[in-house]
């Protein structure tokens, strides 16, 4: 189905092992059904300025060094999370903080595994409660502050109410947990975003509520 979609709240749902973060996002497809697509496989993520001494040889003892004092950080753990840090990946970034001069330096990109995780590891990573023997002290982490629907469309490349392709063979029927006509699953990476041009530049058709009420 072609449908202007547009995320709507962030839930989790189980998995195996353990929760994961899903999108849902609600529209109208151009017949005029509505629809709610769960989109799956999107991670908050965060960068971190590579401390001193930090490289591919000590980047896992990072990660697993992450991943237990955000797991300790976790009060109840009511949903059993074990791997909190994903993955840890070394980029070159540049900041946009002063003059650099146009270069790019190290950054470590940290995955994590639900939104809430993300003010959790700025706070332990700031407090310096992360330490691996031969690595300097951490700095402030960047783009912690971003919201996790907005990280996503920025990813995606969703604007506010554009259209949505789900190609075929990309999506499978979801279980009913909406009033949406039509419900679906599908990877975020699978789904085709159109910018608002063209063919694709058209309003969806309008769905229309209509109430009558007695009054005695």
């Amino acid at each position: 189905p072609r449908s202007t979609l547009f995320p709507y709240t962030t839930l989790f749902r189980s998995a195996a092992d353990g929760p994961a973060p899903v999108m849902r996002m609600f529209g109208v497809t151009m017949d005029g059904n509505s629809v709610c697509c769960h989109v799956h496989g999107f991670h908050p993520y965060i960068y971190l300025p590579a401390p001193a001494g930090l490289d591919q040889t000590n980047l896992s003892a990072f990660r697993r060094e992450l991943n237990k004092v955000l797991v300790a950080d976790i009060k109840n753990n009511a949903d059993g999370i074990v791997d909190a840090v994903l993955s840890c990946e070394i980029v070159q970034k540049s900041t946009i903080y002063g003059f650099q001069g146009n270069k790019k330096t190290s950054f470590v990109k940290i995955t994590l595994v639900v939104p809430r995780m993300v003010a959790a590891a700025k706070r332990l990573m700031e407090k310096n409660e992360v330490r691996v023997p031969g690595l300097g002290q951490l700095e402030r982490p960047f783009e912690a502050n971003i919201d996790f629907e907005i990280r996503f469309m920025a990813d995606a490349q969703v604007v506010g109410c554009n259209w949505i392709e789900l190609p075929a063979g990309s999506w499978s029927v979801a279980s009913s947990t909406s009033r949406a006509q039509m419900e679906v699953d599908i990877a975020w990476d699978k789904m085709v975003s159109h910018q608002p041009e063209g063919e694709w530049s058209h309003v969806a058709p309008l769905r229309i509520l209509s109430r009558s009420e007695e009054r005695r």
